[in-house]
């Protein structure tokens, strides 16, 4: 889930993971980088988080910012489509364990 209506230095208390680009719309990502910030429940062991970026493991640029969020630079995106994929190291349910978001690079030309 992402929550773009909220802003940069505030973010709500959430019961599922919710990953945020904080470098530009996940839209009208360029250049192949986009820094992100991942919230996880209140109470998940950080050390736990799993990042994805197109089913690469990206989870050691994510960087203990605040409570319970983390906020990292993902670098090497493919042009197009990418999906950022976070899991909080136990199995998939409907509680949040995992969130996925979408980004879209177009590099100019």
């Amino acid at each position: 889930m992402v929550d773009s209506g909220t802003p940069c230095g505030r973010i709500r208390a959430s019961s599922r993971i919710e990953i945020k680009t904080l470098s530009v719309d996940a839209d009208r990502v360029t250049g192949g980088d986009v820094l992100v910030q991942v919230q996880v429940p209140s109470g998940t062991p950080l050390a736990s988080v799993r990042m994805k970026a197109g089913g690469r493991d990206v989870t050691s640029v994510l960087q203990s910012t605040a409570l319970n969020t983390l906020t990292g630079l993902v670098t090497g995106l493919a042009l197009g489509k990418n999906v950022l994929t976070v899991r909080n190291g136990r199995a998939l349910n409907s509680r949040g364990d995992a969130g996925d978001h979408e980004l879209s690079d177009h590099r100019p030309t």
